[in-house]
C-alpha cells in the first residue's frame, strides 16, 4: 500500500525514526481512529489488532512496535501531514487534546 506522505510527514518520520513501512502497516491495520481537528484524524494500532494480525501481515516484532506510532492522517489532502511515537505523552495530549 502506497502512502502520500506531506514534506512536513517525511522529515518528522526521518527525524523521528518512523519507516514509511510502518506507516504504510498503521495505515491498514489502525483500529483506533480519532478525530484531532481540522479535517485530521490520529490513526493507531492497538495491542489487541496486534494480536488478532498475528504473524501474516509482518514479523510479530514488527507489529509490536506499531502500537508505538500514532499517524495523523488529513482527510482534505489524503496524505499522512504527520507521525510520531505514541510513548510521547505532551505529543499525544496536543493532538488528542488530553490530560
Amino acid at each position: 500500500m502506497a502512502v502520500q506522505l506531506s514534506e512536513h510527514a517525511r522529515q518528522r518520520c526521518q527525524q523521528r525514526g518512523i519507516q514509511q513501512k510502518a506507516i504504510a502497516l498503521v495505515m491498514e491495520l489502525h483500529d483506533v481512529d480519532l478525530e484531532v481537528g481540522d479535517e485530521c484524524r490520529a490513526l493507531r494500532v492497538s495491542r489487541r489488532a496486534v494480536t488478532a494480525a498475528g504473524s501474516a501481515e509482518a514479523s510479530r516484532q514488527v507489529l509490536e512496535r506499531l502500537c508505538d506510532v500514532t499517524v495523523v492522517w488529513s482527510d482534505r489532502s489524503g496524505q499522512v501531514v504527520t507521525a510520531f511515537k505514541s510513548r510521547d505523552r505532551a505529543r499525544m495530549r496536543r493532538y488528542l487534546g488530553r490530560g
